[in-house]
């Protein structure tokens, strides 16, 4: 809507204009499959620091055609843009560990890269989790200062607050939010939810072949 590419009206008059609704569906899916293809390239730029051009090739085509990519990529879902982010943060990661190294240039992008992951799908904490994991193994390895594990989630906070402002703006939204989604995840390890798991996400997320 800033930049001029689709005019935001109250959704009354927005489902009375179905040509508007169509040019923020378009955008949106534009959006999303834009920033897929760009989290792509990260991934092979990734894959390139540890591997060979080929095996690069390789994991590059497994994650542009797997079923759960070619579907999400073209549709207003957060999880697929959020990708963009996700495989900048393993890309400066890696690189790290591969140049025993972080600058703080990289720990800043690093920092607002998993926030924005976070903040753009809060399922990738676990991702936000084992990063910081891994910069604390770095951290040893080669000498850096302990101080990094402090100022990495210091700043992906503040990344994750200003892109979702509503947080402290309007707690109470988020509550009910929360409460609405806590309806549909039912956490367990009882063997028939691991077999659901494979059945409903694996199979049909990348293909029972794959």
């Amino acid at each position: 809507s800033k930049l001029g590419l689709v005019h935001v009206a109250p959704l009354e008059k927005m489902l009375a204009q179905p040509q508007q609704m169509d040019r923020v569906w378009i955008a949106g899916r534009a959006f999303v499959l834009i920033a897929f293809v760009i989290s792509s390239f990260l991934l092979f730029f990734t894959l390139l620091e540890i591997a060979s051009a080929p095996f690069a090739l390789a994991g590059l085509a497994i994650y542009l055609f797997c079923p759960a990519s070619i579907m999400f990529s073209q549709v207003i879902k957060p999880h697929w843009y959020a990708l963009l982010w996700v495989n900048a943060a393993l890309l400066i990661v890696v690189r790290a560990f591969v140049r025993n190294r972080l600058a703080l240039a990289s720990e800043l992008l690093l920092a607002a890269a998993i926030g924005l992951a976070v903040g753009s799908a809060t399922t990738f904490a676990p991702m936000a989790a084992l990063i910081w994991g891994a910069l604390a193994v770095l951290i040893k390895r080669a000498g850096l200062k302990f101080i990094i594990l402090l100022r990495v989630p210091a700043v992906a906070i503040v990344a994750f607050v200003i892109s979702n402002p509503y947080y402290i703006l309007n707690w109470q939204a988020v509550r009910v939010e929360q409460a609405a989604a806590a309806n549909w995840f039912h956490w367990s390890l009882a063997p028939s939810a691991w077999m659901m798991f494979v059945q409903n996400s694996l199979f049909a997320g990348f293909g029972l072949a794959f």
